[in-house]
């Protein structure tokens, strides 16, 4: 990295002032990610630090009972949201809305069935793990 030099290449980046307004960026990601959502989440206890840190210290959190909180958040509910979602495994249930739910469980049943026929041959077969408990609504 000696021969560092600036070249008079015009830049792959719209900066002008039409572009870059907060409500277009906003519309780009709505159309990315799903537009901003109330999503309310049942979380268990165990997850109360991480949820705190994903969500700052202002988050409301509301006991559900000895070892459940729920809380309201407003979250963009695209591939990213349910990435981030699937972090909590068991320790999270989506109480609502029920749109939102029910994408969640269709994209669990996609990649279920995407992962049984990866692993379903004689000599791997996927048995269901023992002592999870599955939410049922």
């Amino acid at each position: 990295m000696c021969d560092i030099r600036i070249l008079s290449v015009p830049s792959i980046y719209n900066t002008s002032e039409q572009d870059t307004s907060l409500q277009d960026y906003e519309s780009k990601l709505d159309r990315l990610y799903g537009k901003k959502r109330a999503v309310t989440i049942q979380f268990a206890n165990c997850e109360m630090r991480r949820v705190l840190d994903e969500l700052g210290d202002d988050a409301i959190l509301i006991p559900v009972d000895n070892y459940h909180f729920k809380t309201t958040v407003m979250k963009r509910t695209g591939p990213r949201f349910q990435k981030w979602l699937y972090t909590y495994g068991i320790n999270a249930k989506i109480l609502s809305p029920p749109d939102v739910i029910n994408k969640f469980r269709s994209n669990l049943h996609v990649q279920l069935h995407l992962l049984q026929e990866r692993y379903d041959t004689e000599e791997l077969r996927m048995e269901p793990p023992t002592g999870i408990r599955v939410y049922e609504e």
